[in-house]
């Protein structure tokens, strides 16, 4: 078997080769900032509701919803 000169090769690293990085909070605990968030839940429960309440505090600076 032949591999091209340019052909890309997976590179695995061992977790514990992978330096932790610090996590900045848009909802401490709950939200991380630039990171992506599931809301998940029954249909009916408000994630839709919660998601833009979230927006709306957000665009407005304010706290977080519990504070």
């Amino acid at each position: 078997m032949t591999v091209a000169k340019n052909a890309r090769r997976l590179v695995l690293t061992p977790l514990d080769q992978i330096p932790p990085e610090l996590i900045e909070w848009l909802w401490p605990g709950r939200v991380p900032l630039g990171k992506v968030t599931i809301f998940a839940g029954n249909p009916g429960v408000g994630k839709s509701l919660m998601a833009l309440s979230l927006a709306a505090s957000v665009s407005r600076g304010e706290s977080s919803p519990d504070g």
